[in-house]
Parts: structure tokens; C-alpha cells; sequence
């Protein structure tokens, strides 16, 4: 996907780009520069949010899910063969987003739960002491012990979690600071800032301030003259909550003014209003403030998954875990057919201490699912709302039941099919055995004569040594290979944080929209599992009446660009490790 990066270039030979900072050799072109390393850090700098410049794109509206409009699904017991839906059906023979109905869900039997706060979705210990941390920097001795042994490591994290955006988007820019504010430090999120300072160019409108030029060169702003205000243009961003800006004691001017003072270059308004032609200076008078180069819908979606990853691997490390791409493409295994899971962008795996074994790893604990594709919640009919609702929403359940199938993976192996005995020509093969006498390709003397009168014989030895004699249809049905695996072979399959001898597990998915993450939870019974996987009721019903109502959970939207709503994901987010690892 970031191959090919060198081609072309022949004034210098690169080096092999890396997740670290590095220092071309010589100097390269611009353009060249930044098809060395196809990530948010290489091609992010800092822009002025004062500084006035023309008007970008108009900004992609926000139109998150409302689960508040989703339909009442009735939950049914299943006691016999009766009671067993037939899922492959209803899976395979869909093909339209709008085949997807309420009975999809009716037949996976999810109970589904509106958003509730994160304390709800992380059990607590056996002595009813939480896995969540609380969001200060003191130690709370009721917090379980997991938590209260890595209550060090959250803490440096959250001291940087708090940092005002500006501040980070100019540090990891190195982007000289206004006096008055100290330099910071960011390492643990050093990559999760770099890629929301990327994001920021394209999402973030609290600071969108759009206005005009009068005659004289002075701004003139919608709401003073309505005249000249662009219907298209309009935005709800003065009614838009701002987080006041954290500054030292020490500090006597506010931030604003902080950033005006370091101000060396004239306004670009000064510099418009002496415009030497009309057409130039018409095009012109539309100016902006903020923070946005260009829209959300053109943002490349590699932002968004730098963004989660470094996000998740700030919780993750600490744990001994690394977070990864799937090795193997992820599959769900639905009665028997096995079904593309595309929208698992992240897993969370646990490294062993075993030198010996680093290669290998354990788990998996927890998922990510990072959404490529922007869709619109609040356009359309009612029942395209619906649709496109439904459809979100299966998506995610197949990435909470793919996660708990390779969990449900620990002490099995993997059944692959394997050719039992050599295969013969007897039988209703037997016409296609008596052509395997009589090769399909040609004599490979005659092709090299006719090769050597028309290219000369160099090429026909060229031709020959390379040339692969095709096998026929009887010796590819004879040498059938067993079909690939789909586990990972360096994984070692568990289900880490699973209480033993329970049959209920929980698996949580981090799902990301937009620049919004929410947390989700599904509890699940084995047997449910192994149902969904065969499409066949166990022998033997379970004890447990509930072995067939999956509980589905989630946390509200979090906006990663507020300060309170990221400190929030983050603290449920080290709470499951927490929970996981305990």
C-alpha cells in the first residue's frame, strides 16, 4: 500500500522509511519529499488559526447514529429445533442494503441496550472495587489491584491526554510556542497527536471564522451585513461550546492574545485591500480563520486509523500488548460459510515473556473497527435512516462475534480438510485420466523451432528455460492441495481475562467514526458461539436459559478533539486492559 515510493527519483538514494523521524541525505524536491512515507506525520505542519487566508471547502456535516431510533426487536427463548433460525439464508441471500430487515436481527437474538456510561461497560473485582481509574492524577485506594499497580504509567498518560490541542499540534510540528508557556513533553501520544493535528486541517471547525472585505479592506462578518453572506456558507459555529484555554499563573495575557502578539506578518486583509485588479480582489474578499485546509469527506482515511492506533497503543504497551493489523483475513464463520470481515482494522494482542516465543503472539484481547467510509445518519427518508442504521449496526456485531470466535479458538485445532488417499483415474474421472495421455501443450521441440525462425535462437533458449509446462485438467484435480488455514500459525489462540470455567465470555470493540470513537460490549455464551459458527443447536441445551441472548452494550460518542470526551475513552479504555490482564 506505501510501496513504490522510490521510483523515479535518481538525484539520491532514500532511506527505508520507518515509524521514527529521519533526515534525508541530500536535498530532496517537494514533491518527492512527500511520496516517501505515505503517513500523517511527514506531511503535517502547523497552520495558523489567526492567520487569515482564503475560505476552504464548506465543512462535511456530522451525522452520528442515533440509536434512539431503533426499532423494538422481540427476544425469543430457544429451547428445541423448532426455535432455530436459519441464518445462512438469511446472510447469503441478501444483496441490497435494503434486503437487510428486522429479521436479521431477530434471528441473532441480540439484545441490544442504549448507551450507558462507561463505568457500566468494565465489571468490577470480586470485592466490588472498579477497574476504571478516576480521571485525577491521585491514587484512589478502592481501585482494584490490576489498576492501582499501573495507576503510574495512566497517570503520565493522562497528563498528556490533557494538553490543549494547539500546544500539541505545535509541539509535535516544533513549532516555537508563545512566550509565556512552557515546552511539553509527548511521548506516549506523541503518534495519536500527530495524526489528530493531520485530522484537524480537515474536521475540526471550532475556530471556523468566516468573513469579508468591505471597500476600505476591512472585515466585515455575515451577521453584521447580511448582504454579503453566502447562504451556502452559513455556519452554527458561534453556539459552539469552546474549551477555555489552561494557561500558567505565570501567564498574563489569554491565549488569543498570546498568538496576536507573536503576530510578525501584516493581515492578508491589509494586503488584499491594495489588490491591483477587480476579478483578483472580488475572488479574495471571502476570507477564513481557523483551522481547516479542506473538508472531512476528502481526508484520506489513513488519518483516521493513525489517529485510533495511536490512541489504542497508549493503552496497550503497558500491558505487555501490541496492536497490529490482522496477520490473516479475518473471516466469520456463519453456519458453514465463511463470511469477509472487512471492518477489522485493529487487533490487540499480548506479547509472552518467553524470549523464545517473541515471535509469537497471545490473545486476541480487544478490536478496532475504523470505519473507510463516511455515511450521512441524519440525510435521507426515514426508512433510509433505517436501512443505513441496520446495516451499521450488523457490521459491528460481526466484528464483536469474529473477535469472540478466535477467542473460543483456545485448546481446539483448526479442522482443515486433507485429501485422504491419493487420487485415481477410475470411475466417472476415467475420460479425463485417458486424455492425461495426450498432453495439451505442444511439442516444446517444435515450439522452439518455430521460435527460433522467427526471433532467432537465443530467444528460443530464453524461451525454454523459462517457460512452465502446463499441466492439464487431470494433473491439477490429482495434485489438489488442501485449502489454506485461516488461523494465524504464530498465534497462540486465548482467552485472555475469560473467567475460568464460566462459559460466558466478553469482548469489546473500539468502533471509530468520523473523529468519534465508542466502546462496545457484547456478552456472550460458548454455545451461542458454536451455534452461529455450525448453525446446529448443541446436543445438549445449556443449564443457562439466557445461553441464547447475547447482550450488546455501547458507550456514547466520544469527540477525540475535546479534551473531557478523549480523557473519558481513554480511562474506559485502560480500565478493560485493566479488567483483561488482571
Amino acid at each position: 500500500m506505501f510501496g513504490g515510493f522510490g521510483a523515479g527519483i535518481s538525484e539520491c538514494q532514500l532511506p527505508i522509511c520507518t515509524s521514527q523521524t529521519f533526515a534525508l541525505p541530500v536535498p530532496v524536491p517537494i514533491s518527492h519529499r512527500l511520496t516517501v512515507c505515505d503517513t500523517a506525520s511527514n506531511y503535517a505542519s502547523y497552520i495558523d488559526p489567526f492567520k487569515e487566508r482564503p475560505q476552504p471547502d464548506p465543512p462535511t456535516h456530522v451525522g452520528l447514529p442515533n440509536y434512539a431510533r431503533q426499532e423494538a426487536l422481540r427476544i425469543r427463548d430457544w429451547h428445541d429445533e423448532s426455535d432455530r433460525p436459519d441464518l445462512r439464508r438469511d446472510f447469503v441471500q441478501s444483496r441490497r442494503v435494503s434486503d437487510i430487515t428486522a429479521k436479521f436481527y431477530t434471528d441473532l437474538n441480540v439484545r441490544f441496550a442504549t448507551p450507558c456510561p462507561v463505568d457500566h461497560l468494565v465489571p468490577t473485582d470480586s470485592e466490588g472495587r472498579p477497574f476504571m481509574p478516576s480521571d485525577d492524577e491521585d491514587l484512589n485506594p478502592a481501585m482494584a489491584e490490576n489498576t492501582m499497580q499501573n495507576q503510574g504509567n495512566f497517570v503520565t498518560r493522562l497528563v498528556e491526554l490533557k494538553t490543549e490541542n494547539d500546544i500539541a499540534y505545535r509541539t509535535v510540528t516544533r513549532t516555537n510556542l508563545p512566550q509565556g508557556l512552557n515546552k511539553i513533553r509527548l511521548s506516549d501520544f506523541r503518534t495519536f497527536f500527530t495524526a489528530l493535528h493531520s485530522m484537524s486541517e480537515h474536521w475540526e471547525t471550532d475556530l471556523d471564522d468566516y468573513f469579508f472585505l468591505d471597500d476600505d479592506g476591512k472585515s466585515v462578518r455575515d451577521e453584521d451585513h447580511p448582504e454579503f453572506a453566502d447562504q451556502d456558507m452559513m455556519l452554527d459555529v458561534q453556539n459552539m461550546e469552546e474549551d477555555s484555554v489552561d494557561l500558567p499563573p505565570s501567564a498574563p495575557l489569554t491565549y488569543s492574545e498570546l498568538i496576536a502578539r507573536d503576530q510578525e506578518s501584516p493581515p492578508l486583509s491589509k494586503i488584499l485591500s491594495h489588490g491591483s485588479d477587480a476579478s483578483s480582489d472580488d475572488f479574495l474578499r471571502e476570507l477564513y480563520r481557523g483551522r481547516r485546509t479542506s473538508t472531512g469527506s476528502k481526508m484520506p482515511w489513513v488519518y483516521r486509523m493513525d489517529v485510533i492506533k495511536g490512541f489504542m497503543e497508549a493503552a496497550a504497551f503497558p500491558f505487555r500488548c501490541k496492536i497490529g493489523s490482522p496477520r490473516v483475513h479475518p473471516t466469520l464463520l456463519l453456519s458453514g460459510v465463511r463470511l469477509p470481515v472487512n471492518y477489522q482494522s485493529f487487533l490487540i494482542h499480548r506479547v509472552p515473556k518467553e524470549k523464545e516465543k517473541r515471535h509469537m503472539i497471545q490473545g486476541p484481547l480487544m478490536a478496532a473497527y475504523v470505519r473507510k467510509e463516511l455515511e450521512d445518519f441524519d440525510s435521507g427518508s426515514d426508512d433510509e435512516i433505517r436501512d443505513k442504521l441496520r446495516l451499521d449496526q450488523l457490521k459491528e456485531i460481526g466484528s464483536l462475534l469474529h473477535l469472540a470466535q478466535e477467542r473460543r479458538r483456545q485448546g481446539r485445532e483448526e479442522k482443515v480438510w486433507i485429501k485422504p488417499t491419493p487420487k485415481s483415474g477410475k470411475h466417472w474421472f476415467s475420460e479425463m485420466a485417458s486424455d492425461a495421455a495426450e498432453p495439451e501443450t505442444p511439442d516444446m521441440d517444435d515450439a522452439n523451432d518455430l521460435i527460433a525462425a522467427a526471433l532467432g535462437k537465443d530467444a528460443a533458449v530464453h524461451f525454454a528455460n523459462g517457460k512452465k509446462k502446463k499441466r492439464t485438467q487431470y494433473e491439477t484435480w490429482k495434485a489438489m492441495e488442501p485449502m489454506r488455514s485461516h488461523w494465524d500459525p504464530n498465534c497462540d489462540y486465548q482467552a485472555i481475562g475469560k473467567d475460568e470455567g464460566s462459559e460466558w465470555d466478553t469482548v469489546y470493540v473500539l468502533s471509530s467514526m468520523y473523529y468519534h470513537v465508542s466502546i462496545l460490549k457484547l456478552r456472550v455464551h460458548g454455545a451461542y458461539l458454536d451455534f452461529v459458527a455450525t448453525g446446529k443447536f448443541p446436543e445438549t441445551m445449556p443449564a443457562d436459559k439466557d445461553w441464547c441472548h447475547p447482550v450488546l452494550q455501547r458507550s456514547k460518542w466520544f469527540d477525540l478533539f475535546n479534551v473531557k470526551d478523549r480523557i473519558e475513552a481513554f480511562r474506559c479504555l485502560w480500565g478493560i486492559m485493566c479488567y483483561l490482564t488482571r
